[in-house]
């Protein structure tokens, strides 16, 4: 009986095996189909948008080009005689904007890399995989001498407002692990370092900043892109050929969620994914 039992342990190894290999291999199919690569944020958006604008026939707009001004205020003088007639701003040649949900990739980090430490003994591990990020999203860029636009964004500390409209929110869940409470600062210091700005807004959840951050840069013309695991931010994506538009971008690999991936998973559009998402409830958030 025990060696049937071995056997039967041995054959579901190895369909988990096997069916962890076809998923890897179809995902990986998927990304060439839409033309991205692992680990090539910036050349996966400069395809996409390609070839998201050489599908639509763009039309002459009225109000002509946006001029996008965003977090700062450049002072550019201009001759009269020798300007440019004005660029139509279409998805392919408008800037986007990368925001990072800071705080959900802390904690990725902190479970999937090895419990590191400085020679003092301060924990690491977190720190390093977000470093790891950020020199793989903004290195290659920093070098060529461009500045991409990139925003961390962090949750607030403590209870935010979600936990007056229902005290049990998130009660389900575990306080921060001792050792990765000091990373948040180092992760901090390190974005600095890299010329990236923060934000977090108190009494608000990370993704609360992304959703209105997102609004007012694809209301000055931006295009947006929105690095997260969090399923509640799919809502915001953005319905095809939309200009400008909105994606998800997984973390793992780079490659952007659209409208599409939204409705084969989810089987509604973005824009009703709030109403599913509330009749199902969210274990993870202790809403049942």
């Amino acid at each position: 009986m025990a060696s049937a039992g071995n056997i039967m342990a041995e054959n579901i190894y190895k369909w988990r095996k096997v069916s962890s290999q076809k998923k890897r291999e179809l995902k990986r199919m998927e990304q060439m189909e839409k033309g991205d690569r692992k680990n090539d944020y910036y050349g996966n958006l400069a395809r996409r948008d390609t070839r998201q604008n050489n599908s639509v026939d763009t039309k002459e707009s009225a109000q002509g080009t946006d001029e996008v001004k965003f977090f700062e205020t450049i002072e550019e003088e201009k001759d009269e005689q020798d300007e440019a007639p004005p660029v139509k701003a279409t998805v392919s040649n408008r800037e986007t904007l990368l925001l990072i949900d800071a705080s959900a990739y802390i904690f990725r980090s902190y479970h999937a890399m090895p419990p590191l430490h400085r020679a003092d003994g301060l924990p690491t591990g977190a720190l390093h995989g977000v470093c790891r990020l950020l020199q793989s999203l903004l290195l290659s860029q920093l070098l060529k001498g461009d500045r991409p636009r990139v925003v961390l964004v962090f949750d607030s500390k403590g209870d935010n407002f979600r936990h007056e409209l229902y005290p049990e929110y998130k009660a389900n869940r575990g306080p921060c692990p001792e050792d990765l409470i000091p990373q948040f600062d180092l992760v901090k210091e390190a974005a600095s370092a890299f010329g990236i700005l923060q934000v977090e807004a108190e009494g608000y959840e990370a993704d609360d900043v992304i959703a209105t951050l997102s609004r007012m840069a694809l209301d000055v013309g931006m295009n947006v892109d929105i690095m997260s695991g969090d399923k509640d931010l799919w809502q915001l994506v953005t319905p095809p050929n939309a200009d400008p538009r909105l994606y998800m971008v997984d973390p793992l690999n780079f490659s952007a969620i659209s409208h599409d991936d939204v409705v084969q998973k989810w089987g509604v559009s973005a824009d009703k994914l709030a109403d599913l998402l509330a009749l199902a409830g969210d274990a993870s958030d202790n809403i049942k």
